[in-house]
């Protein structure tokens, strides 16, 4: 029998998706499994630019409650805001989600790269 996470691993595979848009194709195609406590770790995204897309789509997303993006690469990206000072980062990106999203309550961000900009952003 198929797990709750075989079934959504297996619509990202069917319609050609990132890791990172995961969640959103869980929460809008299969609605009987539950996104509540999806966890994304051991690096299902692969780089801040999967990360900013995912950031934006939770924004107004109101099923997640806790999410898991431990083990990840978020922030591998955050030396290029020297030479790409408009470039927003995986951490930026997440930040800016929190300030938005008030049904997301824990989220776990350990054993990622995030320092610099993005740690200043996330500790806002």
């Amino acid at each position: 029998a198929f797990t709750a996470r075989h079934k959504f691993l297996s619509l990202c595979l069917d319609h050609e998706l990132p890791p990172c848009l995961r969640l959103i194709i869980r929460s809008k195609v299969s609605p009987e499994i539950n996104v509540s406590h999806m966890s994304m770790g051991d690096q299902l995204v692969q780089d801040d630019g999967e990360v900013v897309a995912f950031a934006k789509a939770l924004c107004t997303n109101r099923t997640c409650h806790t999410l898991d993006l431990s083990r990840n690469v978020i922030g591998s990206n955050e030396a290029l805001n020297v030479v790409q000072p408009d470039l927003v980062t995986g951490g930026e990106a997440l930040a800016e989600m929190l300030a938005t999203n008030g049904h997301l309550t824990v989220l776990n961000l350990s054993w990622n790269f995030l320092r610099l900009n993005s740690a200043v952003e996330l500790g806002r």
